[in-house]
């Protein structure tokens, strides 16, 4: 389940990519002035990516605990990708990794990814490419 952090690191540094490069699809919702700084920002670690996103108050319309929430996924995404070791995160994987600690990082990530697309979204031309955010029901 916390694999799927690394997917959604990828999504929130696509919206830092983007305004950082400002293609031709643009970033919709982000004060010029902020996209310009953004651009200057070398931004190549999720807690980089949440700490410019925090900066900027591009998630702030999630309430204002959402980075902190962010920082949590990410210890966790942390035990699993690198085996880090910090103390918000129990040693012991079966605890580290209930499932109501699964169920809140699927939620989490489908807020924030389906909040994301609607205040960022890609430009309507780019349809073929971009599919709407889709989480499949799980199978026992």
């Amino acid at each position: 389940m916390f694999k799927s952090a690394r997917y959604f690191e990828a999504a929130l540094g696509q919206i830092i990519y983007r305004a950082q490069n400002f293609n031709r699809e643009g970033v919709p919702n982000i004060a010029e002035a902020d996209r310009q700084e953004i651009e200057g920002k070398k931004v190549d670690k999720l807690n980089n990516i949440i700490d410019v996103m925090r900066k900027y108050e591009l998630l702030n319309a999630r309430g204002g605990s959402i980075y902190d929430e962010l920082h949590m996924l990410r210890k966790f995404r942390n035990k699993v990708h690198i085996q880090d070791d910090n103390a918000d995160v129990p040693r012991d994987e079966e605890m580290a990794f209930t499932a109501s600690r699964c169920a809140w990082s699927l939620d989490l990530c489908t807020t924030v990814l389906t909040f994301l697309s609607q205040q960022f979204p890609r430009p309507a031309n780019i349809d073929n490419y971009v599919r709407p955010l889709c989480i499949p029901n799980a199978r026992h």
